[in-house]
């Protein structure tokens, strides 16, 4: 029997996502439905990619929010080597912020602070899996430097012309302070289950919004 929870109204997968203003719910339509008799789909052995081989660096960073520590393990201890999923794998901690022209002093800094020493302790065989869209697709006035910003509506608005240039800008960045490094881009993808605790954030109301663009099993 296959049964099928319907969360969202939204438009999974979608691409901006539709903006929530004015939404009085989370768009959840609390319907399920029950299929019997369903064919087991063909399952075939997962093969790994052969496009990259990371096993050549001493050191492959992963640059980001936790969508990046999730790569590199599977706990929250991620800073204590044995938890890596490889011996050269290393995730300091989470940006902690979407990614515009207005916080790209932020990325560098955080970059400096966390990777810096790594990166010329184990020159030149070092890589860098950086990526940003989590927090990118969250309400803007989840964070007070976004003050500008109408209640509810994305940081990046509806098109992401800001986030797209603050990418660029990024890779560019990294290009030119640490020349000849790899860069590889990851991509969005869904995320790891998330729990919401809005009884006990600072401002209860941001954190309903935020709700909005989550389920109980990913990021819409």
């Amino acid at each position: 029997t296959l049964t099928i929870h319907l969360d969202f109204t939204c438009g999974i997968g979608k691409v901006p996502v539709p903006l929530k203003v004015g939404w009085k719910t989370s768009g959840a339509i609390h319907q399920t439905l029950n299929i019997t008799n369903v064919p087991r789909p063909p399952i075939s052995t997962f093969k790994f990619s052969q496009d990259y081989d990371f096993s050549k660096y001493k050191m492959i960073m992963f640059f980001g929010d936790s969508l990046l520590r999730m790569m590199a393990t599977d706990s929250r201890e991620g800073r204590r080597r044995k938890h890596f999923f490889r011996p050269n794998y290393l995730y300091a901690s989470s940006v902690q912020s979407h990614l515009s022209l207005d916080t790209l002093d932020h990325w560098q800094t955080h970059f400096l602070h966390s990777y810096n020493a790594s990166v010329h302790k184990n020159w030149p065989d070092v890589a860098v899996i950086v990526g940003s869209s989590i927090w990118d697709l969250c309400p803007a006035s989840l964070w007070s430097s976004d003050s500008n910003f109408e209640p509810g509506f994305l940081a990046q608005g509806s098109n992401f012309t800001d986030h797209f240039e603050a990418c660029r800008q990024l890779i560019l960045w990294i290009q030119s302070t640490y020349p000849g490094m790899n860069i590889y881009w990851r991509l969005p993808t869904t995320l790891h289950t998330h729990r919401v605790q809005c009884f006990l954030a600072s401002n209860i109301d941001a954190c309903y919004r935020r709700t909005m663009y989550e389920s109980r099993t990913r990021v819409n």
